[in-house]
């Protein structure tokens, strides 16, 4: 099998399953599950690398149908593909490393805002025992003043 035969088998294979084909997405996300069938492994040998048969691409098939009105991809087309999921993933990314870091910065502030109000609490705590002492001591000199009065 010649290299330009085989190159045009492996190019139909991936324009009739290709993933990245399509309008841009805001968010990555698949397009459909693929399962690769069992298949023994007999490789073409030319000029010393091994080349997995077009039919091994064929038989990746989509569980969902691909749709029909995909343009022929090219290698260029499909190198701009890739390399445009690859630019959203990277964006994507980005973005989650900032909400990481967010996260981290909330997570270290309620870890101070939890440490004030327990010291609080613990304020609070002392101030209601000086306030049950003082009340005490009041009952107490009140007492004793009603009955030095009377």
């Amino acid at each position: 099998m010649s290299k330009k035969k085989r190159m045009d088998d492996i190019m139909q294979a991936l324009g009739e399953d290709d993933v990245f084909a399509g309008p841009s997405r805001p968010k990555f996300t698949s397009t459909g599950k693929y399962t690769l069938s069992p298949v023994k492994q007999e490789y073409d040998v030319e000029d010393g690398l091994a080349t997995p048969p077009s039919s091994l691409l064929r038989r990746m098939t989509p569980e969902a149908p691909p749709s029909p009105s995909r343009p022929p991809v090219t290698p260029s087309s499909l190198l701009a593909s890739v390399a445009s999921d690859f630019s959203r993933l990277a964006e994507e990314i980005r973005n989650l490393e900032e909400q990481k870091s967010a996260s981290k910065a909330r997570a270290s502030l309620v870890d101070k805002l939890e440490t004030e109000n327990k010291t609080l609490k613990e304020s609070l705590r002392k101030y209601e025992k000086d306030i049950e002492d003082l009340k005490n001591t009041i009952r107490s000199l009140t007492e004793a003043i009603n009955h030095g009065v009377g």
